[in-house]
C-alpha cells in the first residue's frame, strides 16, 4: 500500500514534470507522512550514504575524463584507431568505434564519449558520403561502451547501491565491452560494403607506431587503472586521483594543450554533474529507504520464488522490465531505484552479483540509445544535425547488435566472469 503510493506520487510528480531528483525525493516523503513514520533514521541514513569515501570515486573520473579531453587526447585517440582499421571497409566507421571504446576507457560516461568522438569522426564521415543519420546512430551505440569499459561511472554506481567490489565490476566488463565493439565494426564492415563505400588508407605499420608513439601516454591510463586495482595497489577511489592528477600532467607538460583556463572550465564541469549525480544519490536512498522498509525485495522474491524455479525465465523478466525503465529514466535513477529490489531476487536464484551488474549495464546501454528518452541519442543527432526521427531507421538494426551482445551475455556468464575470477579470490 505505501509502496504504491510511493510509486503514483513519484509517476505524478514525473508526469507535471518535476526533475526526477525531487520526483524521488517527494515521492518518498509523501509516503513516510502516510506511514506516519519517523523521518530522522531515513535522513540520517541519507546524509550516511553520500558521505562516503568510495563515492569521491566519481567525481574523480568524471576530472580524469574531462582533462583529457581537453588536453588534446581525443584526437591522438581518434588518430590511432584509423591506423588501426583505416585500411578495412567502412574504415571511418570502424575508427570511430575504437576510439570510442579507447576514449570511454579513460572517461567512464556515455555521454562524454559520444560527444568527444562524435565531434572529431560524424563531420569526415559524413564528407566521405556516409549517411548523417547513420553516422549518429553508429557513434551514439558506440559511445555506450564507455558505460563498461574500466573507469564507468555507472558501474561504479552499481558497486556502491549493491555493496559489492567496485574493483571487479571495473574489470568484469572489460571483456563485454570489447566483443560488443568487434560486433560493431563487424557490422560497419558490412554495412559499407552494402553501401559501396571504399576503405580510406592502405595499411602502413609506420603510420601505425607513430599513431601509437602519440597515443600511448594517454591510452595506458585504462592500463594503469585496471592494474593498480587488480594488483591491490590502489582502491577505486585512488585509481580516479591518479587518473587526475596523470590527466592534468600530460595535458599540461606532455601535450601542453591544458592551460589554467581550460583546469577552470574542467573543475566548474565537474562540480556541476557531481552536484547533480550526488543529490540524484542522496535523494534516491529515501526512496531506498522506503522500498526496505516495506519490505518489497522480499515480498516480491517470495512471489517469485513460489511461482517459479528457472533462474533464466527471471532474468528474462528482469531484463525486459529494464529495458522498459530504461526509455524514461537515466541509467543512475534506474541503478538507485531498481537495484535494490533486484539484485537480492537474482541472487535468491544463484545470479552472480557481477554477473548481473553487467548485463544490467549493457540494458542501459542500450537504453541510451532508444527513443524518445536517449541521452547518448540526443548528444549525437545534435553533433550531426538529424532528428530523432530521421536517426530511428539506421539505429535499429545497431540496436539489434546491442540485443545480440546482451544474449550472449546472459547466456554466457563464464564470459563475464573471466577476468574477475582470474584476478580476484572468491
Amino acid at each position: 500500500m505505501i509502496t504504491g503510493i510511493m510509486m503514483g506520487a513519484f509517476l505524478l510528480l514525473l508526469l507535471i514534470d518535476v526533475p526526477i531528483a525531487f520526483a524521488l525525493l517527494g515521492g518518498s516523503m509523501i509516503a513516510m507522512f502516510v506511514s506516519s513514520q519517523n523521518l530522522m533514521p531515513a535522513a540520517q541514513s541519507m546524509i550516511a550514504t553520500v558521505d562516503s569515501f568510495a563515492l569521491l570515486a566519481i567525481p574523480l573520473f568524471i576530472a580524469a575524463g574531462d582533462l583529457m579531453n581537453r588536453g588534446g587526447i581525443t584526437s591522438r585517440l581518434v588518430e590511432l584507431s584509423r591506423a588501426l582499421v583505416g585500411h578495412f571497409r567502412g574504415s571511418l566507421a570502424q575508427t570511430g568505434v575504437v576510439a570510442a571504446m579507447l576514449f570511454g576507457g579513460v572517461s567512464g560516461s556515455a555521454v562524454a564519449d559520444t560527444a568527444a568522438v562524435g565531434s572529431a569522426v560524424i563531420p569526415p564521415m559524413i564528407k566521405q558520403g556516409y549517411d548523417r543519420a547513420f553516422a549518429a546512430a553508429l557513434i551514439g551505440t558506440a559511445g555506450t561502451l564507455g558505460m563498461l569499459m574500466p573507469t564507468s561511472i555507472s558501474l561504479i554506481i552499481f558497486a556502491l547501491t549493491a555493496n559489492i567490489s567496485i574493483a571487479k565490476l571495473l574489470v568484469a566488463g572489460l571483456i563485454p565491452a570489447l566483443i560488443t565493439g568487434l560486433m560493431l565494426c563487424v557490422y560497419c564492415y558490412f554495412y559499407a560494403s552494402r553501401k559501396g563505400i571504399e576503405f580510406t588508407d592502405a595499411f602502413s605499420l609506420r603510420r601505425l607506431l607513430r599513431a601509437a608513439a602519440r597515443a600511448i601516454v594517454p591510452g595506458i591510463t585504462p592500463a594503469i587503472i585496471v592494474t593498480g586495482l587488480v594488483g591491490g595497489v590502489f582502491t577505486p577511489t585512488e585509481a580516479g586521483a591518479v587518473a587526475v592528477v596523470y590527466a592534468a600532467f600530460i595535458g599540461a607538460f606532455v601535450y601542453r594543450e591544458l592551460d589554467w583556463k581550460g583546469l577552470l572550465a574542467c573543475a566548474v564541469h565537474t562540480s556541476v554533474i557531481t552536484g547533480l549525480v550526488m543529490f540524484l544519490i542522496f535523494t534516491s536512498f529515501a526512496f531506498s529507504w522506503v522500498i526496505t522498509l516495506e519490505r518489497v525485495p522480499e515480498t516480491f522474491s517470495s512471489y517469485m520464488l513460489n511461482n517459479t524455479n528457472s533462474p533464466l525465465f527471471v532474468f528474462l523478466l528482469m531484463n525486459l522490465f529494464l529495458l522498459a525503465i530504461g526509455t524514461f529514466l537515466d541509467p543512475t535513477p534506474t541503478i538507485l531505484i531498481t537495484v535494490p529490489i533486484f539484485l537480492p531476487i537474482a541472487m535468491q536464484y544463484g545470479i552472480d552479483p557481477t554477473h548481473f551488474a553487467i548485463v544490467f549495464t549493457i540494458n542501459m546501454a542500450i537504453a541510451q540509445v532508444s527513443p524518445p528518452a536517449g541521452t547518448v541519442l540526443f548528444t549525437a543527432c545534435g553533433i550531426a544535425r538529424v532528428s530523432m526521427s530521421q536517426v530511428t531507421p539506421p539505429l535499429l538494426p545497431l540496436m539489434g547488435v546491442l540485443l545480440l551482445s546482451l544474449v550472449i551475455f546472459v547466456f554466457m556468464p563464464s564470459l563475464v566472469l573471466l577476468l574477475p575470477n582470474l584476478f580476484f579470490a572468491k
